[in-house]
Formats: structure tokens, sequence, C-alpha cells
């Protein structure tokens, strides 16, 4: 069984720690390939001898192996609570409560930094926010599901690869993931360190989340706000998801079309987001299908002004 392997681009949020989970269980067939491959007579393929120098590294399987673990015992609760924290209102969560993510999160990486070699103990990595898990049913069902029920389709067949990748991580059995061990204590070494750094750095918007920080500069922490401020957030998109699914469905339309306008780009994404446009399927509904296409014109040609709404809003209430 293989992890799916997907062309990517740039190293925006998690990108790496994700990309380590297929680099570091793919490995092994991965340099298999690359073997037969330069084994072939006149293969002087630059760009497969350099992948294959790098997946044989002792250092850099230990690398492939440090972001792995941090993104299933760190990265993923993170995502998942940082995602869904607005919808859990009813649970008294929201984005004040999260900040007790973020001290589990902080007071992880001050004790790792001293004890280092419970980065490889599975017991402690995977109970780093067992606390809230306590406190949040939905979030337990999610680690539940991801790491004991979700199966992946891949090459092979179909598994809980999750759960063998977590086995192999914390008590690898192939070689070269078992003689990775000797560098793992200096690597968590700096990323404790990197990540106690950037949680207390006044210039990061997160050192107001970390309850650490004190009470001046924590404000939004879940020791040191105040009952307002976590009453209001309640209910609160924790996350720029909205901007982000602006500005890459503008981009999108930039690159498919090339010489559109950036503001008419922009128009047709938030069309499309908002969900203004409504495309009946039926085949005697052709002349609405084409009123509310030439709308979709108009409001991409207007810039997506709020007169341009309001008259969309005025079609769908006619038709």
């Amino acid at each position: 069984m293989l992890f799916h392997v997907e062309r990517s681009g740039g190293g925006r949020q998690d990108l790496a720690l994700m990309a380590s989970l297929p680099i570091y269980w793919n490995r092994e067939w991965c340099v298999q390939f690359l073997d037969e491959q330069l084994r072939a007579p006149g293969n002087e393929n630059i760009l497969q001898k350099n992948l294959f120098t790098i997946l044989t590294s002792s250092e850099m399987v230990a690398v492939t192996r440090l972001l792995a673990i941090y993104h299933i015992a760190i990265g993923m609760p993170l995502r998942y609570l940082t995602g869904k924290t607005h919808e859990w209102k009813e649970h008294d969560w929201g984005v004040v409560e999260l900040g007790r993510a973020f001290d589990c999160w902080y007071n992880a990486m001050v004790h790792l930094k001293d004890n280092p070699g419970d980065y490889l103990d599975e017991e402690y990595m995977m109970s780093i926010f067992n606390d809230i898990k306590e406190d949040l049913p939905p979030f337990e069902d999610y680690l539940d599901h991801m790491f004991t029920e979700k199966k992946t389709t891949s090459i092979g067949g179909k598994e809980v690869l999750m759960s063998k990748l977590r086995d192999e991580l914390f008590s690898p059995e192939q070689d070269a993931n078992m003689s990775s061990t000797e560098h793992m204590s200096g690597l968590v070494k700096v990323i404790a360190e990197i990540g106690i750094k950037e949680m207390t750095d006044t210039n990061k918007a997160i050192h107001r989340y970390v309850s650490a920080n004190g009470p001046e500069l924590a404000i939004y922490s879940h020791k040191h706000a105040s009952q307002e401020r976590r009453i209001a957030l309640r209910g609160v998109p924790a996350t720029n998801d909205l901007a982000e699914s602006s500005l890459g469905g503008a981009t999108y339309q930039l690159q498919r079309f090339g010489r559109i306008g950036i503001k008419h780009a922009a128009a047709v994404s938030d069309v499309r987001r908002n969900g203004i446009v409504f495309l009946p399927r039926q085949p005697n509904s052709m002349r609405l299908r084409r009123t509310f296409v030439c709308a979709n014109s108009a409001l991409a040609l207007i810039g997506l002004t709020t007169s341009g709404r309001r008259a969309i809003k005025r079609l769908e209430l006619v038709f």
C-alpha cells in the first residue's frame, strides 16, 4: 500500500508537513524504482541521482520522520480544531477556547526542548490534546476516525494507512527508518525551540492566544481573555478561509483566461462562491439558464458592485 502522491508547488501553510507522510511511507519503493532506473546503461539523469541521494540519506529520513510525527500529533489536530471552531458554539467552544489547543502545543514544545526523547514516545505525542478530547466529543470522534476507521484507496488495495504509518513512525521496522533515530534528538530540540520562539514573538498574531505570554499580551488566550470576548467570539470562524477562497478563485480565472481583468476575475470567483447564479438542469428551463448565464457575465463586467448583487437578487426573486 502506498500513500497518494500529487504534484504541489510552493510552501504555504503546512504543505511540508503533509508531504512528509507519503515521502516517509513511500520512500522504500521510490528508492527501489530509482535504483533500477539508474542502473540502466547510459542513464545520466541528474534529477534521479539527486532524488536517490536524498532519499537514501539517513539525515533526510530523520527529517521526514520528524515532520510526519509533527503532522499527525500536532498539525492534524490543530487544523481540525481551527477549521471547526465556528461550528461548536453548542459545546461552549469558540476562538478563545481554541487557545487551549495553543497552550497544549506550547507546553509540549517546552517539554520536548528539555526531553527530546519523548518525541518518539507514541503515548506522549498522541496525547498532547487529550484534555480537549474529553470536553469536545467531535474532536475525539475525528481522531478515532482518522486512525482507526478511515480507509485509504491506493495502489495495493484499501486500508487504514494512517494507523500503519503511525506504527512505522514510532516503532519503525525498516532499517533506514530505524537508523534515523540517532539524528532525531538534535532535530527535536531545533523544532521545539522554533515553536516556542514563534509562539512568543510579539510580531506574530499567535502570541495573543498563548496564555504563557501573560495577561497584557495574551488577550485572546483561554486563560486571560475576558468573559465578554469569550462569548462574543463563539460561532466566529477562526480561519481566513473566505479570503483565501476568494483569492484562489480569482487566481484560477486569471490563469485560465489570461487577459481577463483582475476585478472581473474576482467577480466570477465571488459569484460562484456565493451561489448567486442558479443554473437549472431541467430541459424546460433553458430560458432561465440563459438568463442567469447572462446575469453571470454582466456581474463579472461590473465587478460585483453592490448594485450588481441587488440586481441578481431581484432576478432570483422574479424567477
